[in-house]
């Protein structure tokens, strides 16, 4: 997908999108790098730089033990426990499948992270990392709850810096999981047929600017060769949930304006979201979703089913806080 923003996905507000490999938020300043696989832009010139390059080339020799040793090395030797060490150390770990370990080193480096402005060259080498550990764990047949590893990422992010993150964080996994994949055979992408459609549903659960849902599913659409016309022939009737999702969306926001937009982002967090958004998705798309079938069937019918509207109206109303006068917005960070 080209990745193009009209708006920071921290803050919400306005991005200068002058110079070609990043955005920069006009509000809160941060940097935002339009290369989601960008494992350097974290790298500030200093002493012990070469190392990180070093570490990195170990990595991409197949030479983990060398990358470790040399992660670990400047672990224990960096004054004051450097956060920048952590993070690369935990990248090698989550290269080797080490998922606990890798968690541990990146909670330390979110903890010493003083400022965030350059927090999202963090969240590329996050992702980046961890979509190498999801298809090392795919192939080799090791069970691995990818939503929960990510979650307690996201969730630590947040501990650390107060910034509600998860769909974006979700979104970097899905571009970084889609890069790898062109290296692979057809067969070979077969490992990732469970876990897109999983990264996709949490990106769109924790989306908080509305106003590019729309577009992110009908990207994902597109991917997977979504037509409207034969989905149920095409066993296609989740996707086609998401189509209507994003028709709606996008027949409501046609007439809010970029001041909706800014109070609709602020009033919602990823603890409210994971409260009040989250499982009215999870009822439709989600893996203990009942009956989507029958009332997709039954709305093509005439029957009783057609209720599948209804939930699709009291998703996006609650999304959007359409009759929620009563809803306070949160004050940006």
């Amino acid at each position: 997908m080209d990745f193009a923003l009209t708006s920071c996905p921290y803050c919400g507000r306005a991005v200068d999108s002058s110079d070609p490999a990043r955005y920069v938020c006009q509000s809160c300043g941060k940097y935002i790098y339009r290369d989601r696989s960008d494992t350097f832009s974290f790298i500030r010139p200093s002493e012990i730089e070469d190392r990180f390059r070093d570490i990195f080339s170990a990595v991409a020799d197949g030479n983990d033990r060398k990358a470790m040793d040399i992660a670990n090395d400047l672990v224990e030797s960096t004054e004051d426990a450097d956060h920048d060490s952590f993070f690369v150390r935990g990248y090698v770990n989550a290269i080797k499948g080490e998922d606990g370990k890798a968690l541990a080193d990146w909670k330390k480096g979110w903890e010493l992270l003083s400022n965030d402005k350059n927090l999202d060259a963090y969240i590329c080498l996050v992702s980046r990392a961890i979509a190498s550990m999801i298809l090392y764990k795919e192939r080799e047949f090791i069970e691995f709850s990818v939503v929960g590893h990510v979650d307690r990422l996201c969730d630590d992010i947040d501990g650390s810096t107060g910034m509600s993150c998860k769909s974006f964080v979700y979104y970097s996994i899905l571009e970084n999981c889609l890069d790898l994949a062109k290296e692979m055979d057809e067969d070979e992408r077969k490992v990732l047929r469970d876990v897109i459609p999983n990264l996709f549903r949490r990106a769109v659960a924790y989306q908080r600017n509305y106003w590019r849902l729309a577009e992110v599913i009908d990207w994902y659409l597109h991917f997977i060769d979504f037509h409207e016309e034969t989905y149920e022939d095409d066993d296609n009737e989740v996707p086609h949930i998401y189509y209507l999702v994003g028709k709606t969306f996008e027949e409501h926001i046609s007439r809010m304006t970029d001041e909706d937009r800014i109070r609709i982002f602020d009033r919602w967090d990823d603890k409210s979201l994971r409260e009040n958004i989250e499982p009215l998705l999870d009822a439709m798309v989600g893996p203990k979703r009942n009956g989507i079938l029958a009332m997709i069937r039954g709305k093509k019918e005439g029957q009783e089913g057609s209720n599948i509207d209804t939930m699709i109206h009291t998703y996006v109303d609650k999304c959007l806080l359409i009759d929620s006068p009563a809803e306070e917005p949160r004050t940006s960070e």
